[in-house]
Parts: structure tokens; C-alpha cells; sequence
């Protein structure tokens, strides 16, 4: 989830701010609302910056040779908090 509007639907014990072991909710983005005691939601965060980086460079080579095939996988991060019912490893 990356708007702070979808926290209020999808977490639902306010008051303990922990999920129920039949469900996971992971969001996208590490907003700062994610870290908020009352959500504690884990997130995938992204680099931005490479991905930036990497979509002009993509673009770049495009615009120089259009038959380019470009793939490059940019890793993410876990941020692990108690959306999720299993512990973390």
C-alpha cells in the first residue's frame, strides 16, 4: 500500500496494533505512517533512487538503440514489523 488513506481500511485492531493470525497485509514503499504504532505494517521498500537511475539509463539506451533489450533487477528490502502473524528469520 503506498497512500496513508488504505492503512485505516486494511489494518483492523486499532487498539492493539497487531493483525490476526489468519491474515498478512504487506505494503509497498516504507511510508512513514507504516512505522506508526497503530499500524506497525511491514513494507517492501524500494530504492528509489536506483530505480530512477536505472529508468533514464533505460531510456538512454533506448533513444540510442531502439532494439536494446535491457533487464536489470533492482533488490527490495523487507521491513519487517506485526503485519504479519510468522516471525521473522
Amino acid at each position: 500500500m503506498s497512500s496513508p488513506q488504505g492503512l485505516d481500511e486494511t489494518v483492523p485492531d486499532h487498539n492493539t496494533g497487531t493483525i490476526s493470525s489468519d491474515v498478512a497485509i504487506i505494503g509497498y514503499d516504507d511510508i512513514d505512517a507504516a512505522s506508526w504504532p497503530t499500524y506497525n505494517l511491514t513494507t517492501i521498500k524500494r530504492p528509489l533512487d536506483t530505480l530512477i537511475n536505472e529508468s533514464v539509463k533505460t531510456i538512454e539506451n533506448l533513444i540510442n538503440d531502439p532494439s536494446t533489450i535491457y533487464n536489470k533487477i533492482i533488490p527490495v528490502e523487507l521491513i519487517y514489523r506485526n503485519s504479519l502473524s510468522i516471525k521473522q528469520e
